[in-house]
């Protein structure tokens, strides 16, 4: 269940779906990895927990190098 921190994110995160759905994903990857390597583990988590939200919603999104 998400929770009212993680809703609020992933919307802040949906303001950007305007240049498409895989380019959205690599940007909350790219985040997560940032915060990662910042050592800011639990916003990682935070992070992590939105894009499966986004995922489930967008299950054609896929991030490719």
């Amino acid at each position: 269940i998400p929770s009212a921190r993680h809703k609020s994110l992933l919307k802040s995160y949906l303001f950007s779906l305007k240049w498409g759905e895989k380019a959205l994903c690599c940007l909350i990857i790219g985040d997560f990895w940032r915060l990662m390597d910042l050592g800011a583990e639990e916003r990682a988590a935070d992070v992590f927990h939105v894009l499966r939200l986004f995922l489930s919603a967008h299950p054609r999104a896929k991030c490719t190098a």
